[in-house]
């Protein structure tokens, strides 16, 4: 359009130029592409040829001067488009069709991808999404569809073999060896016979088998070792010289034994505890004095019965001796007795302390007289030293009859005294020792 423009200024400058300088009027031929404006008669030309305006070429007209219609050169001939699922062969020049569109080659929605073209890609609709199996012990998380798996196998979840099943899967069930078979754990006191692995049970409890509750636990079963109640507590004895702090139910001790305090031995009695009266060794005995039958230790009359008699039958003979002209003794006994042979006892001096009656059996000769009889002495505990020098004595004289069978003094009487004998009563004594 610009062109066409361009060509009629050039043609109009032109016809002003030539009526300016021709003097006849011109018969102007009008400028064509190739040729300026010129006067039919005379040829004169005024201004340029306006040039060609062309048009490109196309697919099927060449290239064409669209004010002359001259043309150059060829067409450009159709560039095909192969048609495609919605549009057909076509030029890709002018537009040209040829035939009908190829239309879509769909495959069918995936699980990820929605229903495409084979050729186009274009897409329609939706992807199915998964329609997932979930993960088992041996498969990943799986799409039924497309088989796709997600993530990993669960793997097993083992449950450990019981009494009567073997090691199983919790999720699918497979096995693996064998069942454990009970493990059977004896009844108790409050259980029955149980299995340790499965608890199942069989028969009773036992019952509880009481021990009586002591100072220091209370009752207690002897099996299961429950308790009731509570302890007794203890019952304690105080310490002995011998023997700690004592329970006298369970013979619990505590501390340690008191030790004796000992008194020391005397006459008649061991080394003895003043505590308990446990006594150590022996007593050291009497250490008696023949004067007077009395211990020089202690004082206790302990006169031996044979020292006694001794001294008695002794004094007896002393005695006799400053009466009698001519004295055979042929038996000597004696008898212990609380009892004295006399009334008196010097005035009641010696009563209650009487130790021995001797009888000496003899035949006493005084001035040609001749008499069998018994003379009897009175020894006593008591010793008084404004009357006696040593033990005292006392020698009674005794005129009578008496029966004396050689074995047997059935009975003695006299005016002060009177006294009972029997053979078992009489002690004898071998003159021969003592005269």
């Amino acid at each position: 359009m610009a062109k066409k423009i361009l060509c009629v200024i050039t043609l109009m400058l032109a016809l002003v130029c030539v009526f300016a300088s021709c003097g006849h009027k011109h018969n102007w031929q009008p400028e064509t592409c190739e040729t300026p404006k010129t006067c039919i008669d005379c040829k004169t030309t005024e201004g340029v040829a306006l040039g060609h305006s062309f048009e490109s070429a196309t697919c099927t007209t060449a290239k064409t001067c669209n004010i002359c219609e001259k043309t150059e050169g060829q067409p450009l001939g159709h560039t095909w488009i192969e048609a495609s699922c919605t549009t057909p062969k076509s030029c890709a020049n002018c537009n040209s069709a040829v035939g009908e569109p190829l239309g879509h080659s769909w495959t069918a929605a995936t699980c990820t991808t929605s229903k495409i073209c084979n050729r186009c890609q274009k897409t329609d609709g939706e992807p199915l999404g998964h329609a997932w199996i979930d993960a088992s012990c041996t498969t990943p998380k799986t799409c039924t569809n497309c088989n796709a798996s997600f993530g990993e196998a669960l793997g097993h979840s083992w449950s450990a073999a019981i009494c009567t099943a073997p090691k199983t899967c919790a999720n699918c069930k497979k096995t693996e060896g064998e069942p454990l078979g009970h493990a059977w754990i004896e009844a108790s006191c409050t259980t029955p016979k149980s299995c340790a692995n499965c608890n199942s049970a069989v028969g009773e409890p036992l019952g509880h088998s009481w021990t009586a509750a002591t100072c220091t636990t209370p009752k207690t079963c002897t099996n299961c070792k429950k308790t009731e109640g509570e302890s007794l507590g203890h019952t304690w004895i105080d310490a002995s010289c011998t023997t700690p702090k004592t329970c006298t139910t369970c013979t619990t001790t505590v501390g340690t034994a008191l030790g004796h305090t000992w008194v020391n031995a005397t006459c008649d009695t061991p080394k003895t505890c003043s505590v308990c009266n446990a006594t150590e060794g022996k007593a050291t005995g009497h250490s008696i004095s023949y004067e007077n039958g009395k211990c020089t230790v202690c004082g206790v009359f302990d006169y031996f019965p044979g020292h006694a008699v001794n001294d008695g039958v002794d004094y007896a003979i002393w005695a006799l001796s400053s009466i009698y002209d001519y004295i055979d003794i042929y038996n000597i006994y004696y008898v212990l007795t609380d009892d004295c042979c006399c009334d008196s006892c010097l005035n009641g001096y010696y009563a209650g302390e009487s130790y021995l009656t001797v009888l000496i059996f003899g035949t006493f000769e005084y001035d040609g007289y001749e008499e069998t009889r018994v003379e009897i002495l009175g020894i006593h505990k008591k010793y008084d030293p404004t009357y006696d020098t040593h033990y005292n004595p006392d020698w009674y004289f005794w005129t009578g009859s008496y029966r004396y069978n050689g074995k047997e003094l059935t009975e003695i009487h006299a005016t002060d005294y009177s006294f009972y004998f029997t053979e078992e009563d009489l002690i004898w004594i071998d003159k021969n020792l003592i005269l």
